[in-house]
C-alpha cells in the first residue's frame, strides 16, 4: 500500500529500468514542449489526443474528465473527484474509466520547467476488442474506483513517444494512429494491468449500470427531478446503484448531480450570467439560497466575487 492507502502494482524497477523510463519521460516532455510553446490545452491532428502546458502552478480547476489516460512528463498535479484523490508526477499516468467531474490543480511548474502532460481519450470499444487480456472471471464481478494511478512501462512510454512523433506526419497519422491507439490500450491492460481500465474491457453489468447512469445524469442534471427515475433507466435497484456509483465515482448520485450543476453554473457565470436566481433555475436548483450555499462551500466564494475576480484575471491555464 502507498501512503494514500491505495494498492501499488508491479515489481520495483531496477536502476537500468528506472533510467530508461526517465529517458522516455524526458523525450515525451521534449515533444510536448515542441508542439505547444504557450500555456493552455491543445487539440492535435490525432482524434482524442490533447497536450497540456502550464508555466506556473494553477488555482483549482473544475472540469469533467472523460475516460482517458493523462501522462505527466514534467511537473506535478493533483486531481480529486469526491473521495478519490491522487497526486501524480513525471513518469506517472492517471487513468479514468468513467466520466467524472473533477477538481484539478497543477502543483509544480515554472517558466523554465513547465507542467507538461499528454492526455489520450480512451474508447470502450477499443478495450472491448482486447477482452480477455490479463483478466479472470473474478474481474467480471468486481468494481474498482473509476480513477487511479497507472504504473508505467517501457512499452507504454515508447508508444506515447511514437504518438507524439506522429504529430509531424499528418499523412502517416491517418493510418498509424488507430493502430497505436489499440497498442496503447493493449499495454494498459497487459503490462500495466490497471484495474481502473480493465473495467472498460469487461462486460460487467454493474459497471455498465454506472456508465449508463453517469451518461443519463450528464444529459439531464438541469432537471430538478433528474435522479428520481435513474435506477429504472439504468436497470439497477436504487440501493445497489447508489452503493456502486459511490465506489466508482467517489461520490453518491446526489453529490455527482450537485457537482455537475455547480460546474455548469460557473460556466454560465463566466459567460456573463450573474443573477443567483437565474443561475439556480438554469442548473436545476429548487431555490437560490441552496444554490448559493453549495456554491460557497465548493468554490469558497460567491458568484458575485467570482465574477469580479474573472474580470481582472484570465481563464486559468490548463482549464479543459
Amino acid at each position: 500500500m502507498n501512503k494514500d492507502g491505495h494498492e501499488e502494482t508491479g515489481a520495483p524497477a531496477g536502476p537500468s529500468l528506472k533510467f530508461e523510463l526517465m529517458y522516455k519521460s524526458q523525450k515525451i516532455a521534449a515533444l510536448i514542449g515542441q508542439n505547444t510553446g504557450m500555456d493552455g490545452v491543445f487539440s492535435t491532428i490525432l482524434p482524442g489526443v490533447f497536450l497540456l502546458r502550464a508555466s506556473r502552478p494553477t488555482a483549482p480547476i473544475h472540469t469533467i474528465y472523460e475516460p482517458s489516460l493523462c501522462f505527466v512528463a514534467q511537473g506535478r498535479k493533483q486531481v480529486s473527484a469526491g473521495s478519490l484523490n491522487y497526486t501524480y508526477e513525471p513518469g506517472a499516468a492517471l487513468a479514468v474509466s468513467v466520466a467524472l467531474p473533477v477538481r484539478g490543480q497543477v502543483l509544480e511548474a515554472s517558466p523554465l520547467e513547465p507542467f507538461l502532460c499528454l492526455r489520450i481519450e480512451l474508447r470502450q470499444e477499443t478495450f472491448a476488442g482486447l477482452r480477455g487480456i490479463s483478466t479472470s472471471q473474478s474481474d467480471a464481478n468486481c468494481l474498482h474506483p473509476g480513477m487511479g494511478i497507472v504504473p508505467s512501462s517501457i512499452s507504454l512510454e515508447d508508444a506515447l513517444v511514437r504518438t507524439l512523433q506522429l504529430l509531424a506526419e499528418p499523412r502517416e497519422a491517418r493510418v498509424l494512429w488507430p493502430l497505436l491507439e489499440k497498442e496503447i490500450s493493449y499495454h494498459l491492460l497487459s503490462e500495466c494491468s490497471s484495474p481502473v481500465l480493465r473495467q472498460l474491457s469487461l462486460p460487467a453489468r454493474r459497471f455498465q449500470h454506472i456508465t449508463r447512469a453517469a451518461g443519463y445524469l450528464r444529459r439531464h442534471f438541469r432537471k430538478s427531478d433528474a435522479p428520481k427515475d435513474l435506477s429504472i433507466w439504468a436497470g439497477a435497484r436504487t440501493m445497489t446503484l447508489d452503493r456502486d456509483f459511490r465506489l466508482v465515482t467517489g461520490m453518491n448520485v446526489a453529490g455527482y448531480v450537485r457537482t455537475l450543476r455547480l460546474q455548469e453554473s460557473r460556466r454560465l457565470l463566466m459567460l456573463g450570467i450573474q443573477d443567483p436566481c437565474e443561475l439556480a433555475r438554469s442548473t436545476g436548483y429548487f431555490d437560490a439560497s441552496t444554490f448559493l450555499q453549495d456554491y460557497s462551500t465548493t468554490f469558497h466564494s460567491t458568484p458575485v466575487m467570482d465574477a469580479e475576480h474573472w474580470r481582472h484575471t484570465s481563464r486559468p491555464a490548463g482549464e479543459e
